[in-house]
């Protein structure tokens, strides 16, 4: 069996579904395939034919596929990149060569690139600049960035600027997480009286999505939507801002975004579906929209891969969802795909919501935790996957749900010295959430300290419970500690918090001016005049 609770199939939880307008996801018959050139168009009805089982999908038996309408970097991985077996059927021409270096760059593979480029040389086949941009396009994707400028320089002295050399050199920086090298290439290439299309500005947003400077990459959309880039926005452009929403757990944003793709040529592919199910997976309210998301998705023949599994076991973790978990292994087995460590970690988890659900019933919280450890030994003995801090992690979140306190002391814990894995910052907000909810504040103040001395940076959540643990024991000290240490993660307390304290009796002077460093003031920290009677049942001593 695959590790799910026999309740499963007659449990789940309604949380997460009241009140939800659902989405209207457009016909798959509406998708239109993008433009291709006729080689392009050969080569991957040649390779479809060649591979058709690995295109069958038992979820979908009536349903004829389309190759044209795959994504065509599938098909290019799947394409014999030799020399000898792609020319065996093909002339040696540029445009074959140049077709040969698009595919090596979807398979990232540079070193064969290289090799295709000195065949090139032997045969005094010239290169264009087309040759030029896919060169430095598959070094870019291999992060070989040295290699990538030798040939965008060389390019450039040959036959001068363009649009799509620049973009293939930005895509160097931003492989290599290098934004601001990309940036000062985008720069430059408009200083030269270029203009940035679409795909310039989605290369460029996705450098500085790779390092987390989400606010840079709406910065930039802003710019793009306002007429800086030539051309109208594509599907991959709103799919990446909604993978950023994602991030941002913006999940009223993804959904504008994906009413962009209305009447646009997209893929018949679960890319863009991806993107709105991490989006609104990120936020427990917009949960059960993001499974109506996915069982759309199915219901139009739109085939997931593992990523739109992994992606909906987040969204069933949020709320619980342990239905709709066991349909996500029910695809997965009818697609032969097999579980990875981010499906385990995403099953773990739902149990986990299901546990933290007040609806749930003692006995069928039971069953879930021992469920929980069934696919803990199966991910190892059946499937030989390793084990990591985020599997325990999840393992653990399973027990502190439950509030199985011994079980956790004496059972789960252990296991991250068993396997040689150190506890990291989830895993003590795990533990200190379970001791500040049994309100044994003593364990919560020790674990935050051992957090510390690791060397680790205590979440938003761990200091929103030493805070309040400070505030219940009215502990001045603890209280200045853990206002600081919000301070050095650059983020505010709740507002409850801040209003709770600034409207206490007695406050003393290192509380009032820990407070007056926040944005958000209450009681007399909002006043001009410091008055020191308000009475609190939270006020420190």
């Amino acid at each position: 069996t695959w590790g799910i609770a026999k309740v499963a199939i007659r449990f789940f939880s309604k949380a997460g579904k009241k009140g939800k307008k659902s989405l209207v996801i457009r016909p798959a018959n509406k998708l239109q395939a993008p433009k291709l050139n006729q080689e392009a168009k050969k080569a991957i009805e040649d390779v479809f034919k060649e591979n058709r089982d690995l295109f069958k999908s038992p979820l979908f038996a009536d349903e004829q596929i389309n190759p044209l309408n795959l994504r065509p970097q599938e098909m290019y991985r799947l394409m014999d990149s030799s020399l000898q077996g792609f020319f065996m059927k093909r002339d040696y021409t540029l445009p074959n060569f140049n077709f040969l270096l698009q595919i090596l760059s979807e398979k990232k593979e540079a070193d064969s690139a290289l090799a295709v480029w000195e065949k090139m040389k032997a045969m005094e086949i010239k290169p264009n600049e087309m040759t030029y941009v896919q060169m430095v396009t598959v070094l870019a994707r291999a992060q070989r960035v040295e290699d990538a400028e030798r040939f965008f320089a060389e390019a450039k002295a040959r036959f001068g600027v363009s649009t799509p050399l620049y973009t293939s050199l930005i895509l160097a920086y931003a492989r290599k997480r290098k934004p601001d090298e990309a940036l000062a290439v985008f720069r430059e290439m408009r200083d030269q009286g270029l203009a940035p299309n679409v795909v310039c500005y989605t290369t460029l947003i996705s450098a500085f999505k790779n390092v987390g400077n989400f606010d840079k990459c709406w910065e930039l959309y802003t710019e793009c939507m306002a007429g800086g880039a030539t051309g109208e926005p594509d599907s991959i452009f709103y799919t990446l801002m909604m993978k950023i929403c994602s991030y941002t757990h913006n999940a009223e944003k993804a959904k504008v975004l994906y009413g962009h793709l209305d009447n646009m040529p997209v893929l018949e592919n679960c890319i863009p579906y991806n993107a709105l199910i991490k989006a609104l997976g990120s936020r427990e309210s917009y949960a059960g929209e993001a499974i109506e998301v996915f069982n759309r998705m199915i219901s139009l023949k739109v085939i997931p891969d593992s990523d739109s599994y992994v992606a909906v076991l987040k969204a069933c973790a949020k709320i619980g969802d342990v239905k709709t978990a066991y349909n996500v292994l029910h695809y997965m087995r009818q697609q032969g795909l097999q579980p990875n460590v981010y499906i385990f970690n995403g099953l773990l988890r739902t149990y986990a919501g299901a546990c933290a659900s007040k609806d749930v019933a003692l006995d069928v919280k039971e069953q879930y935790v021992k469920d929980a450890w069934s696919l803990f030994r199966q991910m190892q003995d059946e499937y030989k996957l390793p084990v990591n801090v985020n599997i325990l992690n999840s393992l653990l979140l399973v027990h502190t749900k439950s509030f199985k306190v011994a079980d956790v002391e004496g059972m789960v814990l252990p296991l991250y010295e068993k396997y040689g894995i150190a506890l990291d910052q989830f895993t003590y907000e795990h533990l200190v959430d379970l001791y500040h909810a049994k309100r044994d504040f003593g364990p919560v103040f020790r674990l935050n300290d051992q957090l510390i001395a690791a060397g680790l940076t205590p979440s938003f959540n761990t200091l929103s419970n030493v805070l309040e643990s400070a505030m219940r024991i009215a502990n001045t000290d603890k209280i200045v500690e853990a206002l600081q240490a919000f301070r050095k993660i650059g983020r505010q307390p709740k507002n409850i918090h801040l209003k709770r304290l600034g409207e206490g009796a007695n406050m003393p002077d290192r509380v009032y001016l820990e407070l007056m460093q926040f944005e958000n003031k209450y009681g007399i920290i909002a006043d001009k005049v410091y008055r020191t009677e308000k009475p609190n049942k939270y006020s420190p001593a």
